[in-house]
């Protein structure tokens, strides 16, 4: 066998290694697709994605919140972190998420952790878009697809007459009033610690 073959045999085996690896049980799989100039992940799976801890950090990553407890906290605690984190704030064992059925909370442990810049400190139920703070800058953004695609079936469909308003020859004060009684009031929240 040649060189070129025997590489090329490698590289199959490899890849064929690398699907089975993502497709485990362990692993649910990760839908990777290619649009226009980026990339975008998917999977069912509801997972953290690692923002890192600072303007120095330069990737992302996608952490699964399998059935049961996912330990965050340094690499040096007592007891193995799944996912292990450094900086300013991070304690040895620093929190717990507990997945039950896709009821996915938080457990603080008495450390420093903050969901859309309010501070925690007792468990707390994690909803779909959550930004989750660890330490004093580790971040994270907390995706629950399931409980994504229920979001969406659930919001109002968009009003034919709304669009028609604006896109065609019809008195705008019609369209106004129109608006007016089919869009909800938006609410600003600030949280205390921002003030």
């Amino acid at each position: 066998m040649d060189s070129d073959t025997s590489s090329c045999t490698e590289s199959q085996s490899q890849a064929e290694s690398d699907q089975q690896i993502l497709a485990t049980p362990m692993r649910p799989p990760l839908n990777l697709i290619k649009t226009g100039g980026g990339l975008k992940v998917q999977t069912t799976t509801p997972h953290l994605v690692g923002l890192g801890s600072g303007r120095l950090s330069v990737a992302i990553t996608l952490m699964p919140l399998n059935e049961g407890v996912t330990r965050i906290g340094r690499e040096d605690a007592s007891v193995p972190q799944d996912i292990t984190i450094e900086g300013l704030g991070i304690e040895a064992e620093h929190c717990r998420i507990i997945n039950r059925g896709g009821v996915i909370t938080l457990h603080p442990s008495g450390n420093l952790c903050s969901l859309d810049g309010v501070h925690v400190s007792k468990p707390t139920l994690l909803t779909q878009g959550y930004t989750l703070c660890l330490g004093k800058s580790y971040f994270f953004r907390f995706n629950h697809p399931e409980e994504a695609r229920r979001m969406k079936s659930m919001q109002p469909q968009k009003s034919p007459v709304a669009t028609m308003g604006y896109s065609s020859g019809m008195d705008r004060s019609l369209s106004r009033t129109t608006l007016k009684t089919t869009h909800l009031p938006l609410f600003l929240y600030i949280p205390h610690s921002y003030c």
